[in-house]
Order: C-alpha cells, then sequence, then structure tokens
C-alpha cells in the first residue's frame, strides 16, 4: 500500500527531470511541496493504523479531518470561526462517533 505515496514521488521526479518542468520556487512552492509531503506522510499513517486496528474504527476517526482543518484555518489563514462551521465540525465528529460504536 505504499506504492501511492513512491508514485507521487516517481512521477514529480519523472516530470521535473524529463519534461524539464521547473518546480516554482518561493513560498508557493514551498507551500506546494509541504502540501505533498502532508498528504504522503497521512497515506502512510493511514494505512499503518489499518495494519494496528479495525478498519470499521481507523476509517472514521480519519474522517474527522473537518476539526483540524477548522482550527488550521483560524491559525494560518485567519479565517473567521462562525457559528455554521462549528455546528458542521460538530456534527462530522458526531457521525463519528455513531459509526464507530
Amino acid at each position: 500500500m505504499l506504492w501511492v505515496p513512491v508514485a507521487y514521488i516517481v512521477c514529480s521526479v519523472v516530470l521535473v527531470a524529463g519534461r524539464g518542468t521547473k518546480f516554482p520556487l518561493g513560498t508557493g512552492g514551498a507551500w506546494a511541496a509541504a502540501t505533498g509531503f502532508c498528504a504522503a506522510l497521512s497515506l502512510i499513517l493511514l494505512f499503518f493504523a489499518l495494519t494496528k486496528g479495525d478498519a470499521g474504527l481507523v476509517v472514521p476517526a480519519g474522517s474527522a479531518y473537518p476539526v483540524v482543518t477548522l482550527i488550521g484555518s483560524a491559525l494560518f489563514l485567519s479565517e473567521a470561526i462562525t457559528l455554521p462551521r462549528i455546528i458542521g465540525t460538530l456534527l462530522v465528529v458526531a457521525g463519528v462517533i455513531v459509526i464507530s460504536r
């Protein structure tokens, strides 16, 4: 299952080396690289969690990412935490709890 992040890396290297594609430098390029790294790491950690626990518990817990998104958007993007966003996040958490039982 680790082939997905490895495939991301291989495709990136092929595009940069073989086709002359340039990696964007600066803040945008750094965020793009950080996003790709985090996406690959999240897949690796998901697969690792699936080897340690039941999919019925691991997948719903991993589906609670809107909580992290809400907090991250407030911290890094200075977005307002509004009542509809809080309600939506709480509904996701409630759904995870219901599915996990």
